[in-house]
């Protein structure tokens, strides 16, 4: 008996510590954003919450969000290629039970990732064919405290990358039980769970490379369960691509719709350049892992300038990532179940869809991108600590080590200090945009976005001039700065324009309006603007002109009698009548236009005319 307990109690206290090790993942996950439940809404928190139609139905809504593409419920969005149904069903489910009060979306977001730091911690200890507590412990607390995490986690929105996460690695947990088992109970519930992470992101489409990579290197001698795994896996891809593709095409979408103002490279001068600037910015990914610091939740032009392929920065990023390769697949060929091949090559994997090499999607570059595939530099960080506090016997020796701590605890600080921050800076749309606006002085949409927060009131029943006033010329000063950067964009000049109209600078809202009229000449809100500020300054010959135009577009009545409203007053008094009798032909009833006619005749001398349309405006009004 003495000599059973005598084997059975290391491993009691090995599993007491491993249990101990997860509760304290658990606090410091949580402790570090718990900042954030003070947060409320910002950037795209509205689109997939707070403006999306389905959503704030609740349960009512759920059915229409799984069959329709991600955006189709925000009416002023019109992107409709992508699908993203189980992400957007948990919105609704919140909302029903929260309405539009931020706390409980943050404190689920908290819950969440402080799950999905369990289940790392859990996954990775099986990477090692001994067990390996203290590194798995020590790669799940960078993750917990890393600052680039910040975008996903102090952001609602980011529980679609969250959910992603969570089903991708619950896939990869109960396929590892099935490999043990050989039970369907395992292998069945694992592929579902795959499916359903695909349904939160499409991002986690890459552990269809990474499923078989871990098994076939790990479980080497249960060959027919990988295959078995590796073909459901396969098999919940195409699930996913099929109901996609069914969705998507009933919207009639495309797949290519990448704008410039989203990713830079869809205008680059050369490929050489898009590829070249594609390779730096795979560099910038790395460099946030090792210095998280300065964060910025938009990287659009000009944030990263377009490089060539001989700069500096692109040859040290293509040297680093070929570096990268050849080093994993060499470790990979020499030793089979190598944690640092697989450290590399599931960053390396994971990343490629966000690299805009093989392809372009909707962004050039974001944090959130970094969310999965940073569980490589995670891994290969306390590798690497292991390695230079080497240790034997105790699993847990490593977090024994004193040197372990020397190097560990500064940056665990420093992380943890960098993400409580961050998550300070995502309070809201104005502290977000400020922020960065004093970080970053090359993203024009940082400074389009601070400017139009200051302006935003001059659209609000509640407008104040006075109250105002310091706040738009705020505004128009950052509008000068992102258009320092991108003059060509006839949205943000008709934004400054509006500005300065606000504060009745109309000469400076006229040069704006111009510009945006420039840059796109069947800007209908531009035109219509345009025409009015140049009808009431009395240039009747420019508004004239702009009428005209805005008549082409829209053969509205009201646009049609402002025409002849310019005609009679350039005393073409002919066209004038023209135009007020046709007007007159629909509704004879019009009193606006009547007046306008006897004003007509009026000019032209034609008493009786004057006196006969004067006396119906008369008969109508007192009716």
């Amino acid at each position: 008996m003495a000599d059973m307990q005598g084997q059975k109690a290391p491993f009691g206290r090995y599993l007491s510590a491993n249990v101990k090790l997860a509760l304290l993942l658990a606090f410091i996950s949580i402790a570090v954003y718990a900042n954030s439940l003070r947060n409320g809404f910002a950037l795209d928190d509205f689109d997939v919450i707070a403006h999306n139609t389905f959503v704030k139905q609740g349960f009512s809504g759920i059915s229409e969000l799984i069959s329709s593409p991600y955006h189709h419920g925000v009416p002023y969005q019109h992107e409709n290629n992508l699908y993203r149904p189980l992400s957007m069903a948990f919105f609704a489910v919140e909302y029903a039970l929260f309405g539009e009060s931020t706390f409980p979306y943050h404190l689920v977001n908290i819950l969440m990732f402080s799950f999905c730091v369990q289940l790392l911690f859990r996954f990775l200890q099986r990477l090692f064919s001994t067990p390996k507590p203290g590194v798995a412990f020590i790669a799940a607390l960078i993750f917990a405290v890393h600052p680039v995490h910040t975008e996903v986690v102090a952001n609602i929105k980011g529980q679609d990358e969250l959910l992603c996460f969570l089903f991708a690695f619950l896939a990869l947990d109960l396929f590892s039980r099935y490999i043990r088992n050989g039970k369907l109970t395992s292998l069945v519930p694992g592929a579902l769970c795959f499916l359903l992470s695909l349904m939160c992101k499409e991002s986690s489409v890459t552990f269809l490379v990474i499923i078989p990579m871990f098994f076939y290197s790990y479980c080497y001698e249960k060959k027919s369960r990988t295959i078995i795994i590796s073909l459901l896996s396969l098999a919940a891809v195409a699930v996913f691509i099929g109901i996609r593709a069914y969705v998507l095409t009933k919207y009639e979408t495309t797949l290519s719709e990448v704008t410039f103002l989203d990713n830079q490279l869809v205008n680059a001068p050369s490929y050489a350049s898009r590829l070249a600037t594609a390779v730096l910015i795979a560099g910038h990914y790395i460099k946030l892992l090792f210095v998280p610091y300065p964060l910025y939740y938009d990287y659009s032009y000009n944030a990263i300038p377009f490089a060539q392929p001989t700069d500096t920065g692109v040859v040290i990023s293509f040297v680093v990532y070929l570096g990268l390769l050849v080093f994993a697949i060499y470790r990979l060929l020499r030793f089979r179940s190598d944690p640092y091949a697989f450290s590399i090559l599931y960053y390396l994997i994971t990343i490629s869809l966000f690299l805009n090499i093989f392809f372009l999607i909707g962004s050039n570059m974001g944090e959130r991108f970094l969310f999965l595939p940073s569980v490589g530099f995670c891994l290969m960080f306390a590798l690497v600590v292991e390695k230079i506090n080497p240790t034997t016997g105790y699993p847990l020796a490593v977090l024994k080590n004193l040197r372990t701590w020397f190097l560990l605890g500064p940056i665990v600080v420093i992380f943890a200090s960098l993400t409580i921050n961050r998550n300070a800076e995502w309070l809201d749309n104005f502290t977000l945009y400020y922020a960065d606006s004093k970080k970053s002085s090359n993203s024009w949409r940082i400074y389009f976005h601070l400017a139009t927060e200051y302006c935003k009131n001059l659209y609000s029943p509640s407008y104040d001039s006075v109250s105002q006033r310091p706040l738009t010329e705020e505004g128009i000063k950052n509008f000068r700065k992102s258009l320092a950067i991108l003059p060509n964009n006839e949205n943000e000049q008709a934004r400054m324009a509006n500005a300065f109209l606000s504060l009745n600078d109309v000469d400076s809202a006229i040069e704006h309006f111009n510009i945006a009229l420039r840059i796109s000449p069947n800007s209908k809100i531009v035109i219509q603007k345009l025409s009015y500020i140049y009808f009431y300054r009395g240039d009747y010959r420019k508004a004239l002109e702009l009428f005209r135009r805005q008549f082409d577009v829209n053969h509205d009545e009201h646009t049609y009698g402002n025409i002849g409203v310019c005609y009679l007053k350039l005393t073409k008094y002919d066209s004038a009548i023209v135009i007020f009798s046709n007007l007159l032909a629909k509704n004879p009833r019009n009193i606006s236009v009547n007046q306008a006619l006897a004003d007509t005749y009026r000019g032209i001398g034609y008493a009786d005319s004057v006196s006969k349309y004067e006396r119906i405006v008369g008969q109508l009004t007192n009716r």
